[in-house]
């Protein structure tokens, strides 16, 4: 900020009359002084003091507005971190709950495994036993088959027998009726 000229030395005061760009040379003089003051301190980075606590207070302002805005930013950072955290953890627990899940399945595949070849071992024995007892039951009816042959053999045995013997008798009772 200057200090503004009022006048020059050069102007006096004429008939007790003072002309308004009147200045007096001792105030010329100390305005000068001032402006040179003025000057050596603006070079010196010391005037406009109040002017730069100003702008300080400005940039102060904004940036505890900027502060404001970066807390809140964080505090939403800080919230979604950790919600991110506690889905991180969630997914954890059912990751851990799943591998104990797909180690549970694995034991349960081995015991089907186990019992799939026990099972296939008793019904490899149960065909031997099939097999064997096949044998014995065709044999067996071949046998009854036999059996019922000889038992129709016999029977036509039997009547042919049964026959004679009715004619043996009728004869026998032809020859003893004129006795």
């Amino acid at each position: 900020m200057m200090i503004k000229k009022l006048g020059t030395a050069s102007a006096e005061p004429r008939n007790g009359v003072v002309p308004k760009d009147w200045t007096c040379p001792w105030c010329v003089r100390e305005n000068k002084i001032m402006n040179d003051i003025l000057k050596i301190l603006k070079d010196e980075g010391l005037y406009g003091v109040k002017e730069k606590n100003a702008l300080l207070e400005k940039e102060k302002e904004q940036l505890l507005q900027e502060s404001e805005i970066l807390k809140t930013t964080l505090s939403a950072s800080t919230e979604g971190g950790n919600i991110l955290l506690t889905e991180k953890e969630e997914t954890m627990k059912n990751f851990r709950h799943l591998k104990e899940e797909n180690e549970s399945l694995k034991s349960n595949v081995y015991l089907l495994q186990t019992q799939n070849a026990d099972l296939l071992k008793e019904k490899e024995e149960i065909m031997k036993s099939f097999e064997h007892f096949k044998k014995e039951y065709d044999s067996l009816k071949a046998h009854n088959e036999d059996q019922e042959n000889s038992v129709r053999i016999l029977k036509d045995q039997i009547a042919t027998l049964e026959g004679l013997v009715a004619t043996y008798r009728k004869t026998k009772s032809r020859l003893s009726l004129p006795k």
